[in-house]
């Protein structure tokens, strides 16, 4: 077992430059410490954070204490049935004590909201089914969860709107859950696949369509844009069940979109 140690500022640099590899995570931190430190040089001189320290042959390792697992599996199983709480499926009942997904396209997304409760029922569940997938990801963060951790964290959300255990597996079809914890894990990301949306709109004409294919491009795009290894994990986890959740809906699309004219539900 590595032994866990609290590195002074010229030890840890020192360490730094023999180590042939390391996460990024770990240089930041210690370098945004030496900056403040810099800026203050009478601060204590040491790093208020405890890594694990292991020599190797060839190779000095520094990381970052791991997350226990008990921890961690909390955290995925918390994100799976909050992402579970159906925002439309909830509406309807209150609303009209009926529930939502015995009508229109089976969903309890925002766009069959819309059709039983009109305008302002397609505003307030996709505002809620978005603020749900970019909360999970914050709580994930403050809970303690490191980058992959939170990957999992908003796959896990998406997975529990699409199939929650309590409702049956029958729940929305994902892209809203999934463009909200876009929005809170990669802004700029969630930004180029909207427009990437806008832009194939008027060549597929079809706003599932449009919006399926952005969703399919954008752990590309994470990835273009230098997105870690374990953040285009997780947005390609995320696509790929939003991708599964519209099966019907892309075969409608691309398959005969003259018959069915932009009929999906893409919430």
């Amino acid at each position: 077992m590595p032994e866990a140690v609290t590195l002074g500022w010229s030890h840890a640099f020192r360490v730094l430059e023999q180590m042939e590899s390391f996460d990024a995570p770990v240089y930041q931190t210690l370098r945004r410490h030496s900056e403040r430190r810099e800026e203050s040089p009478g601060e204590a001189g040491s790093v208020p954070c405890v890594y694990y320290f292991q020599r190797t042959r060839s190779t000095v390792m520094l990381e970052r204490m791991p997350m226990p697992s008990i921890r961690r599996i909390a955290i995925v199983a918390g994100s799976y049935l909050l992402g579970g709480v159906s925002t439309g499926y909830y509406l309807v009942r209150l609303v009209t004590g009926d529930d939502v997904r015995r009508s229109g396209s089976g969903s309890s997304g925002a766009r069959n909201v819309g059709r039983s409760l009109g305008r302002w029922g397609f505003i307030v569940t996709a505002a809620g089914d978005i603020g749900k997938g970019a909360a999970i990801p914050v709580l994930a963060r403050r809970a303690g969860a490191r980058e992959p951790d939170i990957a999992l964290a908003s796959v896990a959300a998406v997975t529990g709107h699409v199939w929650p255990v309590h409702l049956g597996f029958r729940g929305g079809r994902g892209l809203t859950v999934a463009f909200g914890a876009l929005l809170a894990t990669e802004l700029r990301t969630a930004g180029a696949a909207v427009l990437l949306a806008g832009g194939l709109f008027p060549v597929v004409r079809n706003l599932t369509g449009a919006s399926l294919l952005a969703t399919a491009a954008a752990p590309l795009i994470a990835r273009m844009r230098g997105g870690s290894p374990p953040v285009a994990r997780g947005i390609a986890g995320m696509a790929a069940i939003v991708l599964v959740g519209h099966r019907h809906s892309i075969r409608r699309a691309f398959v005969n979109t003259r018959q069915y004219p932009d009929s999906g539900d893409a919430t």
